[in-house]
């Protein structure tokens, strides 16, 4: 069930569960613990350099957190676009 109540007027704690950014995070710590484990679990010694894998991945999550975070900021700022009509042919007499 979805409402449509105002960003605004949501708690902090609704704004996080709306969160793209919060999910994301989550979804990563759970891939990474879970990947990590079953490794470890399985094969003690890969889980090494499956440490490296899961940080060479990190910069990737990263990014992809800091690119939404800056489309969430330009959408909140709404900056009214203007538009200047060119004068083409105009000349000075």
């Amino acid at each position: 069930m979805k409402t449509n109540i105002p960003w605004e007027e949501l708690s902090p704690l609704q704004k996080l569960i709306r969160s793209r950014k919060f999910w994301l995070m989550v979804l990563d710590v759970v891939i990474s613990t879970a990947t990590y484990l079953l490794t470890w679990l399985t094969s003690p010694e890969l889980a090494e350099r499956i440490i490296w894998l899961i940080g060479a991945w990190q910069p990737v999550m990263v990014a992809l957190i800091l690119g939404i975070a800056h489309e969430d900021a330009a959408e909140k700022r709404e900056l009214p676009a203007i538009y200047i009509e060119p004068t083409v042919g105009e000349t000075e007499e």
